[in-house]
Protein backbone atom coordinates (compact mmCIF):
# COMPACT_ATOMS: atom_id res chain seq x y z
CA UNK A 1 0.00 0.00 0.00
CA UNK A 2 1.57 3.26 -1.16
CA UNK A 3 0.28 6.84 -1.22
CA UNK A 4 1.72 10.25 -2.14
CA UNK A 5 4.12 8.82 -4.73
CA UNK A 6 4.14 9.73 -8.43
CA UNK A 7 3.27 6.98 -10.87
CA UNK A 8 6.75 6.82 -12.37
CA UNK A 9 8.20 5.98 -8.93
CA UNK A 10 5.51 3.61 -7.65
CA UNK A 11 6.69 0.15 -6.61
CA UNK A 12 5.33 -2.48 -9.03
CA UNK A 13 1.94 -3.95 -8.12
CA UNK A 14 1.34 -1.55 -5.26
CA UNK A 15 -2.15 -0.37 -4.34
CA UNK A 16 -3.33 2.97 -3.00
CA UNK A 17 -5.56 1.28 -0.45
CA UNK A 18 -5.55 -2.23 1.07
CA UNK A 19 -8.16 -2.80 3.78
CA UNK A 20 -8.35 -5.93 5.93
CA UNK A 21 -6.02 -7.86 3.65
CA UNK A 22 -2.40 -8.75 4.32
CA UNK A 23 0.41 -8.62 1.78
CA UNK A 24 2.76 -10.94 3.67
CA UNK A 25 0.72 -14.15 3.99
CA UNK A 26 1.30 -15.07 0.34
CA UNK A 27 3.97 -12.94 -1.28
CA UNK A 28 2.63 -11.29 -4.42
CA UNK A 29 -1.03 -11.73 -3.49
CA UNK A 30 -3.41 -10.26 -0.92
CA UNK A 31 -4.91 -12.53 1.75
CA UNK A 32 -7.82 -11.56 3.97
CA UNK A 33 -6.74 -11.10 7.57
CA UNK A 34 -7.77 -13.57 10.22
CA UNK A 35 -10.57 -12.74 12.62
CA UNK A 36 -10.62 -11.95 16.31
CA UNK A 37 -11.87 -13.68 19.44
CA UNK A 38 -12.61 -12.63 22.99
CA UNK A 39 -10.15 -13.62 25.70
CA UNK A 40 -12.02 -14.60 28.83
CA UNK A 41 -15.31 -12.72 29.01
CA UNK A 42 -16.54 -9.12 29.10
CA UNK A 43 -14.97 -7.36 32.08
CA UNK A 44 -17.21 -4.27 32.29
CA UNK A 45 -19.56 -3.53 29.39
CA UNK A 46 -18.68 -0.51 27.23
CA UNK A 47 -15.80 0.68 29.40
CA UNK A 48 -12.37 1.33 27.90
CA UNK A 49 -9.55 -0.92 29.02
CA UNK A 50 -7.01 1.34 30.78
CA UNK A 51 -4.08 -1.04 30.68
CA UNK A 52 -3.25 -4.64 29.87
CA UNK A 53 -0.29 -6.83 30.78
CA UNK A 54 0.79 -10.46 30.82
CA UNK A 55 2.48 -11.43 34.08
CA UNK A 56 4.92 -14.13 32.99
CA UNK A 57 7.23 -15.23 35.80
CA UNK A 58 10.07 -17.65 35.14
CA UNK A 59 8.31 -19.91 37.62
CA UNK A 60 4.76 -19.81 38.85
CA UNK A 61 1.43 -19.02 37.22
CA UNK A 62 1.05 -16.68 34.25
CA UNK A 63 -1.67 -14.04 34.56
CA UNK A 64 -3.29 -11.71 32.04
CA UNK A 65 -4.23 -8.50 33.85
CA UNK A 66 -6.46 -5.70 32.53
CA UNK A 67 -7.42 -2.46 34.26
CA UNK A 68 -10.89 -0.98 33.66
CA UNK A 69 -13.36 1.34 35.37
CA UNK A 70 -16.24 -0.19 37.27
CA UNK A 71 -19.74 0.24 35.86
CA UNK A 72 -20.33 3.52 37.72
CA UNK A 73 -16.85 4.98 37.02
CA UNK A 74 -16.23 5.35 40.75
CA UNK A 75 -12.97 3.41 40.64
CA UNK A 76 -10.87 1.25 38.34
CA UNK A 77 -10.10 -2.38 39.06
CA UNK A 78 -7.46 -4.79 37.81
CA UNK A 79 -9.11 -7.94 36.49
CA UNK A 80 -7.67 -11.40 36.08
CA UNK A 81 -8.89 -11.75 32.50
CA UNK A 82 -8.78 -15.54 32.26
CA UNK A 83 -10.26 -16.20 35.70
CA UNK A 84 -12.94 -13.56 35.14
CA UNK A 85 -12.46 -12.03 38.57
CA UNK A 86 -11.23 -8.78 40.11
CA UNK A 87 -7.66 -9.18 41.26
CA UNK A 88 -7.09 -5.66 42.67
CA UNK A 89 -9.93 -3.25 43.47
CA UNK A 90 -10.46 0.48 43.92
CA UNK A 91 -7.67 2.22 42.06
CA UNK A 92 -8.37 5.80 40.97
CA UNK A 93 -10.79 5.81 38.03
CA UNK A 94 -9.88 6.52 34.40
CA UNK A 95 -6.08 6.57 34.79
CA UNK A 96 -3.88 4.81 32.28
CA UNK A 97 -2.35 1.82 34.04
CA UNK A 98 1.19 0.68 33.25
CA UNK A 99 2.96 -2.51 34.28
CA UNK A 100 6.45 -3.96 34.47
CA UNK A 101 7.36 -7.59 35.18
CA UNK A 102 10.81 -8.12 36.69
CA UNK A 103 12.30 -10.65 39.11
CA UNK A 104 9.09 -12.68 39.04
CA UNK A 105 6.80 -9.85 40.15
CA UNK A 106 4.64 -7.35 38.25
CA UNK A 107 4.64 -3.67 39.19
CA UNK A 108 1.53 -1.51 38.74
CA UNK A 109 1.86 2.27 38.20
CA UNK A 110 -0.69 4.98 37.34
CA UNK A 111 0.98 8.16 38.64
CA UNK A 112 -1.52 8.67 41.48
CA UNK A 113 -2.14 5.58 43.58
CA UNK A 114 0.50 4.02 45.81
CA UNK A 115 2.63 1.55 43.90
CA UNK A 116 1.65 -2.10 44.08
CA UNK A 117 3.11 -5.35 42.79
CA UNK A 118 1.72 -8.80 42.11
CA UNK A 119 4.06 -11.33 43.76
CA UNK A 120 2.45 -14.43 42.27
CA UNK A 121 -0.25 -14.82 44.88
CA UNK A 122 -1.35 -11.33 46.00
CA UNK A 123 -0.91 -7.60 45.45
CA UNK A 124 1.60 -6.12 47.91
CA UNK A 125 2.41 -2.49 48.80
CA UNK A 126 5.72 -2.91 50.62
CA UNK A 127 8.83 -5.01 50.25
CA UNK A 128 8.98 -7.61 47.49
CA UNK A 129 11.26 -7.64 44.47
CA UNK A 130 10.67 -3.92 43.82
CA UNK A 131 11.41 -2.74 47.38
CA UNK A 132 8.02 -1.00 47.30
CA UNK A 133 8.31 0.73 50.66
CA UNK A 134 11.33 2.70 49.47
CA UNK A 135 10.27 3.18 45.84
CA UNK A 136 9.71 6.82 44.81
CA UNK A 137 6.02 7.63 44.36
CA UNK A 138 4.01 9.43 41.68
CA UNK A 139 5.52 7.83 38.58
CA UNK A 140 3.59 6.54 35.56
CA UNK A 141 6.23 4.61 33.61
CA UNK A 142 8.79 1.95 34.50
CA UNK A 143 11.43 0.07 32.53
CA UNK A 144 14.17 -2.37 33.43
CA UNK A 145 17.57 -1.64 31.89
CA UNK A 146 20.91 -3.24 32.78
CA UNK A 147 19.27 -4.89 35.81
CA UNK A 148 18.06 -1.58 37.27
CA UNK A 149 14.51 -0.29 37.39
CA UNK A 150 13.95 3.19 35.94
CA UNK A 151 10.92 5.34 36.77
CA UNK A 152 9.56 8.42 34.97
CA UNK A 153 6.39 10.43 34.43
CA UNK A 154 6.12 12.20 37.77
CA UNK A 155 3.98 15.33 37.40
CA UNK A 156 6.09 17.44 39.77
CA UNK A 157 9.39 16.34 38.16
CA UNK A 158 8.51 15.80 34.48
CA UNK A 159 12.15 15.68 33.26
CA UNK A 160 13.51 13.38 35.96
CA UNK A 161 14.26 9.67 35.76
CA UNK A 162 14.90 7.89 39.06
CA UNK A 163 16.61 4.51 39.16
CA UNK A 164 17.40 1.70 41.56
CA UNK A 165 20.50 -0.30 42.38
CA UNK A 166 21.06 -3.69 40.78
CA UNK A 167 19.20 -6.51 42.55
CA UNK A 168 20.72 -8.53 45.35
CA UNK A 169 19.06 -11.61 46.81
CA UNK A 170 16.23 -11.36 44.32
CA UNK A 171 15.22 -7.74 45.00
CA UNK A 172 16.27 -4.25 43.94
CA UNK A 173 17.16 -1.51 46.41
CA UNK A 174 16.43 2.21 46.26
CA UNK A 175 19.18 4.41 47.67
CA UNK A 176 18.39 7.29 49.97
CA UNK A 177 18.46 9.77 48.41
CA UNK A 178 17.32 8.02 45.24
CA UNK A 179 19.67 8.13 42.24
CA UNK A 180 18.34 10.15 39.31
CA UNK A 181 19.16 11.96 36.08
CA UNK A 182 17.57 15.10 34.65
CA UNK A 183 16.79 14.83 30.95
CA UNK A 184 17.51 18.23 29.42
CA UNK A 185 14.70 20.34 30.83
CA UNK A 186 15.65 23.24 28.55
CA UNK A 187 15.30 21.45 25.21
CA UNK A 188 11.64 22.45 24.65
CA UNK A 189 10.96 18.75 24.45
CA UNK A 190 8.06 18.75 26.90
CA UNK A 191 7.45 16.08 29.51
CA UNK A 192 8.79 12.55 29.49
CA UNK A 193 6.05 10.44 27.93
CA UNK A 194 7.51 6.95 28.41
CA UNK A 195 10.62 4.79 28.65
CA UNK A 196 11.63 1.89 26.43
CA UNK A 197 14.88 0.19 25.48
CA UNK A 198 17.01 -1.22 22.70
CA UNK A 199 20.27 -3.15 23.10
CA UNK A 200 22.77 -0.92 24.92
CA UNK A 201 20.45 2.05 25.41
CA UNK A 202 17.48 3.17 27.48
CA UNK A 203 15.22 5.21 25.18
CA UNK A 204 13.60 8.28 26.74
CA UNK A 205 10.70 9.62 24.71
CA UNK A 206 9.45 13.11 25.51
CA UNK A 207 6.62 15.02 23.85
CA UNK A 208 8.90 16.67 21.30
CA UNK A 209 12.33 15.11 21.68
CA UNK A 210 14.09 11.77 22.00
CA UNK A 211 17.00 10.89 24.30
CA UNK A 212 19.06 7.86 25.22
CA UNK A 213 21.02 6.70 28.27
CA UNK A 214 23.48 3.82 28.57
CA UNK A 215 24.31 4.40 32.26
CA UNK A 216 27.93 5.16 31.46
CA UNK A 217 27.33 8.18 29.24
CA UNK A 218 24.56 10.66 29.90
CA UNK A 219 24.01 11.74 26.27
CA UNK A 220 22.30 14.82 27.74
CA UNK A 221 21.65 16.36 24.32
CA UNK A 222 18.55 15.33 22.43
CA UNK A 223 18.98 12.68 19.78
CA UNK A 224 16.34 14.31 17.57
CA UNK A 225 13.66 16.94 18.03
CA UNK A 226 10.69 14.62 17.62
CA UNK A 227 8.80 12.82 20.34
CA UNK A 228 5.33 11.42 20.88
CA UNK A 229 1.93 12.62 22.13
CA UNK A 230 1.04 9.06 23.18
CA UNK A 231 3.06 6.83 25.49
CA UNK A 232 1.22 3.79 24.17
CA UNK A 233 2.36 4.42 20.61
CA UNK A 234 5.94 3.61 21.69
CA UNK A 235 6.46 -0.11 21.14
CA UNK A 236 9.33 -2.57 20.91
CA UNK A 237 10.00 -5.48 18.55
CA UNK A 238 13.10 -7.19 17.11
CA UNK A 239 15.30 -5.07 19.39
CA UNK A 240 13.90 -1.89 17.83
CA UNK A 241 11.61 0.83 19.12
CA UNK A 242 8.88 2.33 16.92
CA UNK A 243 6.55 5.21 17.73
CA UNK A 244 4.12 7.81 16.42
CA UNK A 245 5.20 11.46 16.40
CA UNK A 246 3.31 14.70 15.80
CA UNK A 247 5.97 17.08 17.08
CA UNK A 248 5.68 19.40 14.09
CA UNK A 249 3.51 19.73 10.99
CA UNK A 250 6.13 18.21 8.69
CA UNK A 251 7.23 15.38 11.00
CA UNK A 252 3.90 13.70 11.72
CA UNK A 253 4.14 9.97 11.15
CA UNK A 254 5.68 6.75 12.38
CA UNK A 255 9.38 6.23 13.17
CA UNK A 256 11.80 3.41 13.96
CA UNK A 257 15.04 3.53 15.96
CA UNK A 258 17.73 1.09 17.06
CA UNK A 259 19.12 3.69 19.45
CA UNK A 260 20.44 5.95 16.72
CA UNK A 261 18.60 8.74 14.91
CA UNK A 262 15.03 7.52 14.18
CA UNK A 263 14.05 6.95 10.56
CA UNK A 264 10.56 7.63 9.19
CA UNK A 265 8.78 4.47 8.07
CA UNK A 266 5.48 6.06 6.97
CA UNK A 267 6.63 9.01 4.85
CA UNK A 268 9.62 10.65 3.10
CA UNK A 269 10.23 7.44 1.17
CA UNK A 270 8.97 5.57 -1.88
CA UNK A 271 6.78 3.26 0.24
CA UNK A 272 4.94 6.16 1.79
CA UNK A 273 1.49 6.02 3.42
CA UNK A 274 1.45 9.75 4.14
CA UNK A 275 -2.11 10.26 2.89
CA UNK A 276 -3.37 7.78 5.47
CA UNK A 277 -1.26 9.28 8.27
CA UNK A 278 -2.58 12.73 7.36
CA UNK A 279 -6.12 11.37 7.72
CA UNK A 280 -5.57 10.57 11.42
CA UNK A 281 -7.51 13.11 13.47
CA UNK A 282 -5.36 15.22 15.80
CA UNK A 283 -7.96 14.49 18.49
CA UNK A 284 -6.79 10.86 18.39
CA UNK A 285 -3.05 11.55 18.57
CA UNK A 286 -2.82 11.13 22.35
CA UNK A 287 -4.69 7.80 22.32
CA UNK A 288 -2.77 6.02 19.54
CA UNK A 289 -1.74 2.61 20.86
CA UNK A 290 0.48 0.00 19.28
CA UNK A 291 2.21 -3.36 19.50
CA UNK A 292 5.41 -4.84 18.15
CA UNK A 293 6.68 -8.32 17.33
CA UNK A 294 9.76 -9.65 15.60
CA UNK A 295 8.31 -8.84 12.16
CA UNK A 296 5.15 -6.73 12.55
CA UNK A 297 4.28 -3.41 14.17
CA UNK A 298 0.75 -2.04 14.37
CA UNK A 299 -1.07 1.02 15.68
CA UNK A 300 -4.71 1.75 16.50
CA UNK A 301 -5.39 5.28 15.20
CA UNK A 302 -9.18 5.81 15.52
CA UNK A 303 -11.58 6.62 12.69
CA UNK A 304 -10.06 7.99 9.47
CA UNK A 305 -11.67 9.31 6.28
CA UNK A 306 -10.10 8.68 2.86
CA UNK A 307 -11.62 9.89 -0.41
CA UNK A 308 -14.97 10.40 1.25
CA UNK A 309 -15.13 6.99 2.94
CA UNK A 310 -14.79 6.62 6.71
CA UNK A 311 -12.89 3.63 8.04
CA UNK A 312 -13.89 3.01 11.64
CA UNK A 313 -11.49 1.93 14.38
CA UNK A 314 -8.61 1.87 11.94
CA UNK A 315 -5.38 0.02 12.61
CA UNK A 316 -2.23 0.56 10.54
CA UNK A 317 -0.11 -2.58 10.21
CA UNK A 318 3.52 -2.57 9.00
CA UNK A 319 5.61 -5.61 8.14
CA UNK A 320 9.16 -4.60 9.03
CA UNK A 321 10.83 -7.35 7.00
CA UNK A 322 8.97 -6.69 3.76
CA UNK A 323 8.36 -2.96 4.35
CA UNK A 324 4.64 -3.36 3.63
CA UNK A 325 1.75 -1.34 5.07
CA UNK A 326 -1.90 -2.33 5.17
CA UNK A 327 -5.00 -0.81 6.75
CA UNK A 328 -7.39 -2.68 9.02
CA UNK A 329 -10.77 -1.87 10.52
CA UNK A 330 -12.51 -3.43 13.51
CA UNK A 331 -15.96 -3.25 15.15
CA UNK A 332 -14.29 -1.94 18.34
CA UNK A 333 -11.53 0.52 19.14
CA UNK A 334 -8.32 -0.82 20.62
CA UNK A 335 -7.04 1.25 23.55
CA UNK A 336 -3.93 -0.77 24.45
CA UNK A 337 -2.08 -3.93 23.44
CA UNK A 338 0.11 -6.58 25.05
CA UNK A 339 1.73 -9.90 24.20
CA UNK A 340 -0.01 -12.85 25.85
CA UNK A 341 1.61 -16.26 26.19
CA UNK A 342 -0.60 -19.33 26.35
CA UNK A 343 0.32 -22.93 25.54
CA UNK A 344 3.89 -21.77 24.84
CA UNK A 345 2.70 -19.49 22.03
CA UNK A 346 2.72 -15.71 22.22
CA UNK A 347 -0.30 -13.91 20.79
CA UNK A 348 -1.15 -10.22 20.54
CA UNK A 349 -4.18 -9.15 22.55
CA UNK A 350 -5.78 -5.74 22.77
CA UNK A 351 -7.97 -3.98 25.28
CA UNK A 352 -11.03 -2.39 23.68
CA UNK A 353 -13.47 0.42 24.34
CA UNK A 354 -16.19 -2.22 24.81
CA UNK A 355 -14.83 -3.59 28.09
CA UNK A 356 -13.30 -6.82 26.84
CA UNK A 357 -9.93 -8.13 25.68
CA UNK A 358 -9.54 -9.36 22.10
CA UNK A 359 -7.02 -11.68 20.46
CA UNK A 360 -5.89 -10.47 17.04
CA UNK A 361 -5.42 -12.83 14.09
CA UNK A 362 -6.94 -15.82 15.83
CA UNK A 363 -6.15 -19.03 13.92
CA UNK A 364 -9.03 -20.59 11.96
CA UNK A 365 -11.27 -17.61 12.72
CA UNK A 366 -12.85 -15.70 9.84
CA UNK A 367 -15.13 -13.22 11.59
CA UNK A 368 -14.61 -10.55 14.21
CA UNK A 369 -16.02 -10.99 17.69
CA UNK A 370 -18.92 -11.54 17.87
CA UNK A 371 -19.70 -13.03 14.42
CA UNK A 372 -19.08 -9.68 12.71
CA UNK A 373 -18.13 -10.01 9.02
CA UNK A 374 -14.73 -8.76 7.89
CA UNK A 375 -15.08 -6.34 4.97
CA UNK A 376 -12.19 -6.01 2.53
CA UNK A 377 -11.23 -3.41 -0.03
CA UNK A 378 -8.44 -3.05 -2.58
CA UNK A 379 -8.05 0.12 -4.64
CA UNK A 380 -5.44 -0.02 -7.40
CA UNK A 381 -3.13 2.87 -8.14
CA UNK A 382 -4.30 5.41 -10.72
CA UNK A 383 -2.98 4.01 -13.98
CA UNK A 384 -2.68 5.79 -17.33
CA UNK A 385 -1.25 2.68 -19.01
CA UNK A 386 1.86 4.53 -20.27
CA UNK A 387 -0.13 7.01 -22.39
CA UNK A 388 -1.51 10.46 -21.61
CA UNK A 389 -4.18 10.34 -24.33
CA UNK A 390 -7.82 9.54 -23.71
CA UNK A 391 -8.45 5.81 -23.52
CA UNK A 392 -11.41 3.47 -23.87
CA UNK A 393 -11.19 0.31 -21.84
CA UNK A 394 -12.76 -3.07 -22.52
CA UNK A 395 -16.25 -3.94 -21.38
CA UNK A 396 -14.98 -6.31 -18.72
CA UNK A 397 -12.60 -6.81 -15.84
CA UNK A 398 -10.89 -10.07 -14.93
CA UNK A 399 -10.62 -11.02 -11.25
CA UNK A 400 -8.34 -13.89 -10.20
CA UNK A 401 -9.28 -14.84 -6.64
CA UNK A 402 -9.76 -17.74 -4.23
CA UNK A 403 -12.51 -18.03 -1.60
CA UNK A 404 -13.15 -14.31 -1.82
CA UNK A 405 -16.68 -13.10 -1.28
CA UNK A 406 -16.84 -10.16 -3.68
CA UNK A 407 -19.44 -7.53 -2.90
CA UNK A 408 -18.69 -5.06 -5.70
CA UNK A 409 -16.17 -4.10 -8.36
CA UNK A 410 -15.94 -0.45 -9.36
CA UNK A 411 -13.80 1.53 -11.76
CA UNK A 412 -13.14 5.24 -11.32
CA UNK A 413 -11.88 7.67 -13.93
CA UNK A 414 -9.88 10.83 -13.48
CA UNK A 415 -12.92 13.00 -14.28
CA UNK A 416 -14.78 11.61 -11.27
CA UNK A 417 -16.94 9.09 -13.09
CA UNK A 418 -17.63 5.78 -11.39
CA UNK A 419 -18.89 2.62 -13.11
CA UNK A 420 -19.89 -0.58 -11.35
CA UNK A 421 -19.44 -4.10 -12.69
CA UNK A 422 -22.19 -6.69 -12.76
CA UNK A 423 -21.17 -9.13 -10.01
CA UNK A 424 -24.31 -11.30 -9.95
CA UNK A 425 -24.84 -10.91 -6.22
CA UNK A 426 -22.45 -11.68 -3.40
CA UNK A 427 -20.87 -14.82 -4.75
CA UNK A 428 -17.68 -16.47 -3.53
CA UNK A 429 -14.98 -16.27 -6.19
CA UNK A 430 -12.83 -19.37 -6.40
CA UNK A 431 -11.31 -18.98 -9.84
CA UNK A 432 -10.75 -16.46 -12.64
CA UNK A 433 -13.95 -14.55 -13.26
CA UNK A 434 -15.06 -12.14 -16.00
CA UNK A 435 -17.14 -9.17 -14.84
CA UNK A 436 -18.90 -6.88 -17.29
CA UNK A 437 -18.98 -3.12 -16.79
CA UNK A 438 -22.47 -1.61 -16.81
CA UNK A 439 -21.53 1.11 -19.32
CA UNK A 440 -18.73 2.31 -21.57
CA UNK A 441 -15.70 3.80 -19.81
CA UNK A 442 -13.43 6.54 -21.14
CA UNK A 443 -10.77 8.57 -19.36
CA UNK A 444 -7.09 9.40 -19.04
CA UNK A 445 -6.38 7.24 -16.00
CA UNK A 446 -8.30 4.67 -14.01
CA UNK A 447 -8.45 2.96 -10.62
CA UNK A 448 -10.27 -0.31 -9.91
CA UNK A 449 -11.78 -0.92 -6.48
CA UNK A 450 -12.70 -4.45 -5.37
CA UNK A 451 -14.78 -4.75 -2.20
CA UNK A 452 -15.54 -8.04 -0.54
CA UNK A 453 -16.03 -9.88 2.72
CA UNK A 454 -14.73 -13.06 4.30
CA UNK A 455 -16.90 -16.13 3.81
CA UNK A 456 -15.78 -19.01 6.06
CA UNK A 457 -12.15 -19.15 4.92
CA UNK A 458 -9.30 -16.81 4.10
CA UNK A 459 -9.78 -15.23 0.70
CA UNK A 460 -6.93 -14.52 -1.69
CA UNK A 461 -6.84 -11.87 -4.41
CA UNK A 462 -4.19 -12.65 -7.00
CA UNK A 463 -4.82 -10.24 -9.84
CA UNK A 464 -7.07 -7.52 -11.24
CA UNK A 465 -6.82 -7.28 -15.03
CA UNK A 466 -8.19 -4.86 -17.61
CA UNK A 467 -7.70 -6.96 -20.77
CA UNK A 468 -8.00 -4.26 -23.45
CA UNK A 469 -7.10 -0.55 -23.52
CA UNK A 470 -7.69 1.43 -26.72
CA UNK A 471 -5.67 4.66 -26.91
CA UNK A 472 -7.25 7.50 -28.86
CA UNK A 473 -5.41 10.25 -30.76
CA UNK A 474 -6.82 13.02 -28.59
CA UNK A 475 -5.97 14.30 -25.17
Amino acid sequence: MVTNVAQNLLPPNSARRIVNMDADEQIGALTTRLGTGIVGSTLVSNKSILGIHNHTPAQGTSKLFASVNDSGDANSDIHDVIAGSISNANDTASLQTHFLTYLGETLRLNGTDAVKAWNGSSWITTGGAFDLGDMPSGHKYAEEFLSRVYLAGKTTEPNRIEFSNVPTSGAIVWDSPVDYIEVEAEDNGGNIMTLNKVPNNLIVVKERSLHRWNFYNAFPEQLIDIGTPSSRSVVRGHGLVAFFSASSDDSTGFYLTNGNRPMPISHDRVRSVKKIVDAISSSNYSSIAGWGTDRVFGWSVGDITLDGTTYENAVLRWNRVLDQWTLRTYPFKFTCFAPYTASNTTKIVGGTDKGYVIQLDKPDTYTDYSSKPIHTEVATQWDKFDFNQLKDISNKAIIDAENLGIVSVEIKTDDGKSVMAMTNGRGVYTKIKELLWREKIRGHKFSVIVRGEVRGAQGVLHEIEIPSIVVSLTY
